[in-house]
């Protein structure tokens, strides 16, 4: 877990590379990098971990999943997801209604 004014290299970092070759990790705002007004990635935390989304979606084409952890001896590795399928599937999603309360 990253704390404020810790070493940002020790933490375990992730990102996602679209195929407009925009992208996006983990630690953008903690490094004052992110992408103003894209709105590409989002976290929350909670009981049960860690919640990632990308917005809006992603283009056409690949989208590549990153991840690294320097302090555990795990180097960058990538795979690559299939874009389009993803943006599929996120067109036919139906929104949630909000819950009372919250």
């Amino acid at each position: 877990m990253y704390v404020q004014g810790g070493d940002h290299h020790l933490v375990f970092r992730y990102g996602l590379r679209r195929s407009d070759g925009t992208k996006v990790t983990s630690v953008d705002r903690i490094c004052g990098i992110s992408v103003p007004g894209s709105g590409l990635w989002r976290i929350a935390r909670g009981p049960s971990g860690s919640v990632c989304w990308t917005w809006p979606l992603p283009p056409d084409g690949p989208l590549e999943l990153v991840c690294e952890w320097p302090a555990g001896g795990i180097p960058v590795t990538a795979i690559e997801l299939d874009g389009t399928a993803i943006r599929a599937a996120g067109l036919r999603a139906t929104p949630l209604p909000p819950v009372p309360g919250a």
